[in-house]
């Protein structure tokens, strides 16, 4: 299961900093670029959380709220819009990560059995940890 969460969480990253580039990049207003800036900095950052997202578990949660705050802005501009087809897009795709990242959420680790392995790593304490 962390095998799948760092596969979903590396694969939101690299498109999230694609789309910050292109964002950046193309020539459009400035609001465009500020928000490439900010895609950038997120798809980085969750890059940077997929190689141990037991560890880095804040963005994680981050990722996730992400997600659903982009989906709830989408489905709100189709409303003021009138127009679904051109937030579409937005909603499936960070729907499904929200979707993907949540179905792979460790929540065993905040049950307590890893939890203080977490703890001992973040602390730098020696301590054995058994299930």
């Amino acid at each position: 299961m962390n095998k799948a969460l760092k596969i979903v969480l590396a694969t939101y990253g690299v498109g999230l900093t694609v789309v910050g580039i292109m964002y950046i990049f193309t020539p459009r207003e400035d609001v465009r670029k500020v928000l490439g800036a900010s895609l950038l900095a997120v798809g980085l950052f969750l890059i940077m959380a997929a190689r141990d997202p037991i560890q880095q578990i804040q963005w994680v949660r981050f990722a996730v709220v992400f997600a659903l705050l982009f989906v709830g802005v989408s489905i709100y501009f189709g409303f003021v819009r009138d127009d679904f087809l051109s937030v579409l897009d937005g909603i499936l795709i960070h729907g499904t990560f929200a979707t993907l990242l949540l179905v792979f959420y460790p929540r065993r680790a905040e049950r307590g059995g890893e939890q203080s392995a977490i703890h001992s790593r973040r602390t730098g304490s020696i301590m054995e940890v058994t299930d």
